[in-house]
């Protein structure tokens, strides 16, 4: 793929991202302790341009928000996928940190519990806000910036 296509392929996923990205900061935090993260097939993520420009675009779409992003890449071969992500790190103004701290404690709870036990019979449900919900955004906005709508 040519550097143009991908710049262009790079600022259409970052169109797609920004209001993905804007909406995983808590309610009520101001913008501030944002967090996105997808889980791809390699396939997947081939498709789209591949593990580097996605990060890209994630970062990409970070910045337009104003965040002071960390973003991620890690292949997983033996599962076949891509784990791809950026937070804002920003500190967090004194009006919004217990927002974002309990923010982060419920994610650490659903994370806990999404881990199956013995009576759990395997069941993971899916949770507002886990990398599985915010990978199936992403793909319905892939999607609906194909479709032109």
């Amino acid at each position: 793929m040519d550097s143009d296509t991908k710049g262009a392929r790079c600022r259409a996923l970052t169109e797609v991202c920004v209001p993905l990205l804007e909406r995983s900061s808590p309610e009520g935090a101001g913008g501030y302790g944002g967090r996105f993260q997808l889980v791809l097939g390699n396939l997947e993520v081939d498709h789209l341009g591949g593990a580097e420009l996605v990060s890209a675009a994630l970062v990409a779409a970070a910045r337009v928000l104003g965040w002071q992003e960390r973003g991620y890449c890690e292949e997983v071969p033996e599962a076949g996928e891509v784990l791809l992500g950026v937070e804002d790190v920003r500190e967090v103004p004194a009006p919004f940190d217990v927002v974002v701290e309990q923010a982060r404690a419920r994610e650490l709870h659903a994370a806990v519990h999404l881990v199956p036990g013995p009576s759990a019979g395997g069941h993971r449900p899916t949770l507002t806000g886990t990398p599985r919900a915010q990978t199936s955004e992403f793909r319905a906005a892939v999607d609906r910036f194909r479709a032109g709508g």
